[in-house]
């Protein structure tokens, strides 16, 4: 980025060296994850919950009720994958960031 910056094109694609580059070769090189089955889980809660419930709700919610559609989203992240609530909690910002939810002063609104 910073090259970038100067106008100058680096002459590799990684450095090898840098706390990125040692991350993607620790990843596989897999430099992104894949939250649906989690961001799933949340808009499900959301639908259960109501648009105007607000976070503690939410999290009472997407952690405690048993419905079908709840449970088959939980089930979708599965044991090995499984996040707890407070993963859950830190997700919902990039969730609404993303535009799948609006957040209106202390609760959710699903978007589409």
């Amino acid at each position: 980025a910073i090259l970038t910056h100067f106008n100058e094109v680096p002459k590799y694609t990684r450095c090898g060296n840098c706390d990125n580059c040692i991350r993607l070769e620790t990843s596989g090189g897999d430099a992104t994850r894949d939250f649906t089955p989690e961001v799933n889980l949340i808009l499900h809660g959301v639908k259960t919950a109501g648009s105007s419930a607000g976070i503690t709700k939410l999290m009472e919610v997407l952690t405690k009720t048993n419905t079908s559609a709840l449970n088959n989203a939980r089930a979708a992240i599965g044991d090995k994958h499984r996040k707890g609530p407070k993963f859950l909690r830190e997700l919902m910002p990039l969730v609404v960031q993303a535009g799948f939810l609006q957040r209106e002063h202390n609760s959710f609104d699903q978007q589409g």
